[in-house]
């Protein structure tokens, strides 16, 4: 009767998230989080494992809401019952905002359960620190490497932590930072020279990295950064930016290769792509990272008249200053590259059909006639390796 009754309830949770019932491993999951037990679970693609905690909040107030808990759940589960907050919050460490922006979107179709994740909004992080939110999504970084908010989180009743999709953590520790483990196990002494910069880097670390970038005496010379990195920070001495995929409009490509050569040296920004990449960016940018003829001509084309840009034509086109393409055509006789262009200089553009984003690329990149292709990041590191 006992067990009857609680399927009861679980069905009937369900059924404000428009699912029937459970599959045997949910239930086996709900069960688990009701008695305060750690929980694993291991289940195939689209199985379902996020529902189980989804539903937890919802369970436990219609279960708290029965006027005779004695009557009709087994002392055990009463026992357990009597320990779970209905107020307690869920906080969900998830590792990609787009996963979180999918489960709150189906969250929010839920009566009495209000869901947020940190960074989204102003008025999103101030209900999650005074307590109104239910279920708080964040990413590990601000659950770890955050102190203010994580002190702001410990200030809360907190019945359940969940780490959903946890296999993407993994994922994004062999993929995205395998250039930067290659730096710094490759050669210890690297570790003082790289820094890495991001929308989740805390605000201590933010400001130590933009100061060493301004000070020519700082030992930082290599940093991995996303967009989150200030437009119009003076950097000191830097020479060269690789950006990994393409800015969606013109205007962001002309800030992040701007943010090099601001000493008036000759400086280099390698457009490192996929076709994948290029399909959710403007023409304009398009065209940019596509064109056979001077790509200086073709951004700046969007800013110049024709009279400037005529201008432009005949000072700076067909020089191995101006650009990949334009280096091809130089015949100053004295052309000189800086040393990440001699690293890549005899790979070209090649199309492909890839919509992968770690394993085949496109360099742009000055080439001569010896074509050599990378398909994979381990080609490339090798490369890399043999060079350095």
């Amino acid at each position: 009767m006992a067990d009857d009754t609680l399927d009861s309830m679980i069905t009937e949770v369900c059924a404000l998230f428009g699912v029937e019932m459970l599959k045997f491993e949910q239930r086996e999951i709900v069960r688990s989080l009701l008695a305060r037990k750690d929980c694993m679970a291991v289940l195939p693609t689209g199985f379902g494992k996020s529902l189980p905690y989804q539903i937890y909040l919802p369970l436990i107030r219609r279960m708290k809401a029965e006027p005779e808990p004695t009557e009709v759940f087994t002392p055990e589960t009463v026992n357990n019952l009597e320990k779970l907050d209905v107020e307690a919050k869920i906080i969900v460490c998830c590792p990609l905002v787009s996963l979180m922006n999918d489960q709150i979107k189906r969250l929010e179709t839920v009566p009495g359960l209000k869901s947020a994740f940190k960074g989204n909004s102003e008025e999103g992080d101030q209900q999650i620190k005074n307590g109104s939110i239910d279920v708080i999504f964040a990413s590990p970084e601000t659950l770890v490497g955050d102190p203010y908010w994580r002190s702001q989180l410990q200030q809360l009743s907190v019945g359940l932590i969940v780490l959903d999709e946890f296999h993407t953590i993994t994922t994004c520790i062999n993929e995205v930072s395998k250039l930067y483990k290659y730096t710094t196990t490759e050669v210890p002494m690297c570790k003082s020279l790289v820094e890495m910069f991001h929308s989740e880097t805390s605000d201590k670390n933010k400001k130590k990295i933009i100061e060493a970038m301004c000070q020519m005496s700082s030992d930082v010379r290599i940093v991995f950064a996303t967009t989150a990195l200030g437009m119009g920070i003076d950097v000191v001495a830097c020479h060269s930016i690789i950006l990994y995929g393409s800015p969606r409009s013109i205007l962001d490509l002309v800030q992040e290769i701007g943010r090099v050569g601001r000493d008036n040296a000759n400086s280099v920004a390698i457009l490192l792509h996929n076709s994948f990449h290029l399909r959710s960016v403007n023409k304009e940018v398009r065209t940019v990272f596509t064109t056979n003829t001077c790509r200086r001509h073709v951004l700046m084309s969007n800013f110049l008249q024709d009279t400037e840009l005529e201008e432009l034509a005949k000072k700076e086109c067909n020089k191995h200053t101006c650009c990949d393409n334009c280096a091809k055509n130089c015949s100053c006789g004295d052309c000189e590259i800086l040393q990440i262009e001699s690293l890549i200089e005899n790979v070209e553009t090649v199309p492909h059909d890839s919509d992968s984003d770690t394993i085949e690329y496109e360099y742009n990149a000055a080439a001569d006639d010896g074509v050599e292709l990378f398909s994979s990041d381990d080609d490339f590191l090798a490369e890399l390796d043999e060079n350095i």
